[in-house]
């Protein structure tokens, strides 16, 4: 999916409920989104529409691409296994 592509789906989908005012408005404010996310460097953008705080974060995933959970910060490996063991036990 293309960048524009995808900007536009992210404003459709997620904006429309939050924006108020008449449809004017509401496009205009769709804009402005589109226009700050898009001027992000590559790195910015990915970080934004994946929702990530920083590094270090990890995320673990099912085969599905379902987010089963994630870390933020330095964990320990220990921490780390104990988490991931969990789910392995529910997949």
């Amino acid at each position: 999916m293309s960048h524009y592509k995808t900007l536009t789906t992210l404003t459709n989908a997620n904006l429309t409920s939050f924006i108020r005012g008449n449809q004017e408005e509401k496009q205009l404010s769709k804009n402005q989104v589109k226009n700050y996310l898009i001027k992000l460097p590559m790195i910015h953008y990915t970080f934004t529409m994946n929702q990530l705080p920083g590094t270090p974060t990890l995320i673990l995933f099912d085969k599905q691409l379902n987010i089963l959970s994630g870390w933020f910060g330095h964990q320990s490996i220990e921490q780390i296994e104990s988490d991931i063991n969990q789910w392995m036990t529910v997949i």
